[in-house]
């Protein structure tokens, strides 16, 4: 094994929580007073997989002149309840597993506190990781 200590991204690598996020930042827009017609949930997407979730606060907050604090919390509340429906990806599980057989060790790299961690012992994934960064 080449590399024996691995570190993996949570939202879209090992888990496909973006759909979910998606959803929860355009319902936080709406429940900003911004037009659903008006929401590019592409742009969304883009803003928060090419940069993160803070760069789409930041862009649309000022694109569409909101308060970045209210348009978070509006997006966390929606987002939250999200997270346990959120997919594993297939073969993460066997990849994981592999490389702890293996004599490696996996770490999760993520801006999430605890939940993330939480949600992968929801499915049975936590055993394989050493830690979080």
């Amino acid at each position: 094994m080449r590399y024996s200590q691995l570190f993996w991204d949570f939202d879209g690598t090992l888990v496909d929580t973006y759909p979910g996020m998606v959803a929860a930042f355009g319902e936080a827009l709406v429940a900003s007073g911004v037009n659903d017609f008006e929401i590019d949930q592409d742009a969304i997407y883009q803003a928060m997989r090419q940069h993160s979730l803070g760069t789409a606060l930041q862009r649309f907050s000022a694109e569409y002149q909101l308060d970045v604090s209210r348009l978070k919390r509006l997006y966390q509340l929606r987002a939250e309840p999200r997270l346990a429906d959120a997919p594993v990806f297939d073969g993460a599980a066997e990849i994981l597993a592999a490389i702890v057989a293996a004599g490696g060790r996996n770490f999760l790299l993520t801006h999430r506190n605890h939940r993330a961690m939480d949600r992968l012992a929801t499915a049975d994934l936590a055993q394989y990781f050493s830690g979080q960064v």
